[in-house]
């Protein structure tokens, strides 16, 4: 609405612009002087009599407009309140559709911090201030001490790997099945040595009927590994399945099957890795994506999703539960809390992904999916999209705060959808029904995760490296190029303190005899270049050839890392299926790592 000056202003000058021209002529029977006086008077009286009439025109203006203001504000106050507790709310442009949180926790926006702000200039009147002196630079030894105070103060990562809490990692292999076994070999000083195959395995298949259980039609399902961590807090790793139950094809969400397998000892004398306990969970609506320790307290965290906020099948809203660790022997986690990651349901998000990025001993999350701008889909017209990537942080409280896009990502791109469909925009647009979760590491050795997400060219899918800073992925040093890949593991082979990339490659009509390769990180991060490509005749298997253009040996097709032997470089464990005809080498081959990189030379037969 006008200000009173600028509504003053412009009768001003449409009363000026009447005093020119024909108006004169009106006067031409009176004196020039008398006229001159009596124009002057009337004008003058004119001038007071509307500005009287304009103030009181405003004055009754702004009474009426107070009123419903105060009404609307009162009603925006209780449509937003309704909105965060889940009771109402709307909001969103594509049209009037319900945006209720209800189970979900708002995500509010950081506060931008002031940029461009000067310090005033000292009075030349005042006294100098005074300065301190700086501080005398301080001595290696005592900066040493500082920075090893700095690293106990800091959380460590949680583990994942060591089952039966000696301090030495294993490894998880095989898988559950009616025709496979699922199996641990369990580390020892002697790391991959001979004899480790049969000494140190712990058989999972067989032990627990739960996991055994298979069967086909409506409700079939079949347990697969979902994510591995200490979830109890007691220094053994433990397991967490899951299974997705088959329904009939009616519009109802799937639901998953979870349980827990712990870690430790089997409490009657026999071999470690499993105690002998496994916890069936309820079942779920959404699967774990994603396992962190959001709150910094050392403990495991397990994030989950996609939830739906309420049961209106009209609200776009979608949580992700975050379980705060420890866990009990329940599988009761400490607190579950959802939070909001489509932004009050105005943003489809497709994947969420958890690191330490920005390096402050707390993960955080990102999400990737896209927003949805304009018209609705209809025959005649569509909406704009766009890309959608918002990163989050989570306090030690546990409260989240949408911090920021991620450019890196992609964040405001047009994707130029195409309701019949197109390369690089969402097939359907509406809320996902999952969420995958991109690979992180520290490949700088920075205590900063990076991450690999695919490329530019979706139509290519090559993957690229953004590297964490203090801003959070993509912030840090500039994006590298990644190796193309049918399957990868990152570990640390050479113990430099930087993980390291290890990829197959065996789906490829050129690759009927897969090859594995390891691209080391370093203090630029990850090479582009492997360190070392090696194949089947390398760790001894039989050097023949395919039976037909779609046989494959399938080498490389499963990839495991772990300190066996805690000396800080990882072992790898490579899967191999082997020709058609040829059973004998089929199983896991374990390479022994070293500050040299991996010993494929010494690799070690564990049969499967």
């Amino acid at each position: 609405m006008p200000d009173e000056d600028r509504l003053h202003g412009s009768h001003r000058n449409h009363g000026s612009h009447g005093s020119h021209g024909s108006h004169g002529s009106r006067w031409g029977q009176e004196s020039p002087g008398s006229l001159r006086d009596r124009w002057a008077r009337r004008t003058s009286r004119l001038q007071r009599l509307r500005r009287l009439r304009r103030l009181r025109r405003l004055r009754r203006l702004r009474k009426r407009l107070l009123v419903p203001s105060l009404a609307l504000l009162a009603a925006g106050a209780l449509l937003l309140a309704s909105g965060c507790t889940g009771e109402g709310g709307h909001g969103d442009d594509r049209g009037e559709r319900t945006a209720a949180l209800g189970l979900c926790k708002a995500t509010p926006s950081a506060r931008p911090t002031p940029t461009g702000t000067t310090t005033p200039a000292r009075d030349r009147s005042e006294p100098p201030r005074k300065t301190k002196p700086k501080p005398k630079p301080k001595a290696e030894a005592e900066l040493k001490a500082e920075a090893e105070l700095k690293a106990e103060a800091k959380p460590k990562p949680f583990n994942r790997d060591d089952f039966n809490g000696d301090g030495r990692g294993d490894l998880l292999l095989g898988e559950l099945g009616p025709d496979t076994d699922q199996f641990m070999l369990l580390g020892s000083p002697a790391g991959a040595a001979a004899g480790a195959a049969t000494d140190r395995r712990v058989p999972v298949t067989g032990r627990f009927p739960e996991l055994d259980k298979t069967s086909s039609g409506d409700g079939a399902y079949r347990y697969e590994v979902a994510e591995t961590a200490d979830w109890d807090g007691d220094g053994s790793a433990d397991i967490l399945y899951r299974a997705q139950i088959k329904t009939r094809d009616d519009g109802r969400r799937t639901p998953y099957k979870e349980g827990i397998l712990w870690g430790g000892k089997d409490g009657k004398g026999g071999k470690e890795g499993v105690s002998g306990s496994f916890t069936r969970l309820p079942v779920s609506d959404a699967p774990p994506v994603s396992a962190g320790d959001f709150d910094g307290d050392g403990h495991a965290d397990l994030a989950s999703g996609p939830f739906e906020a309420t049961k209106d099948a009209d609200n776009d809203v979608r949580c992700a539960a975050i379980d705060y660790g420890p866990f009990d022997r329940s599988g009761r986690p400490a607190e579950r809390r959802y939070v909001d990651i489509t932004r009050r349901g105005t943003v489809s998000a497709y994947t969420f992904t958890a690191g330490d990025f920005d390096g402050d001993g707390r993960d955080e999350f990102f999400t990737t999916g896209f927003r949805a701008v304009g018209e609705e889909v209809t025959d005649e017209t569509s909406p704009d999209v766009y890309v959608d990537a918002s990163y989050y942080r989570v306090g030690t409280d546990r409260s989240v705060e949408r911090v920021g896009d991620l450019k890196a990502l992609g964040h405001g791109a047009d994707t130029h959808y195409d309701p019949e469909g197109s390369d690089d925009g969402p097939a359907a647009l509406g809320p996902s029904g999952s969420l995958d979760a991109y690979l992180t590491a520290d490949f700088g050795g920075n205590g900063r995760a990076d991450v690999m997400v695919p490329g530019k060219d979706r139509r290519t899918g090559n993957p690229h490296v953004l590297y964490g800073g203090a801003g959070g992925p993509g912030t840090g040093r500039a994006a590298t190029e990644g190796p193309l890949h049918d399957s990868v593991a990152v570990g640390d082979v050479n113990g430099d303190g930087r993980d390291d990339l290890v990829t197959g490659d065996f789906g490829d009509p050129l690759h009927q005899a897969g090859s594995v390769s390891v691209f080391l990180g370093g203090g630029r991060g990850l090479a582009r270049q492997a360190a070392v490509t090696f194949d089947r005749t390398d760790v001894g298997m039989a050097d023949v050839r395919p039976q037909g253009d779609a046989d494959r040996d399938r080498f490389g097709s499963g990839l495991r890392l772990a300190d066996l032997d805690g000396d800080g470089c990882d072992e790898l464990a490579v899967h191999t299926a082997d020709f058609k005809g040829r059973s004998g080498q089929r199983g896991y081959y374990v390479i022994p790592g070293s500050e040299d990189g991996l010993r494929v030379e010494r690799a070690l037969h564990v049969p499967s």
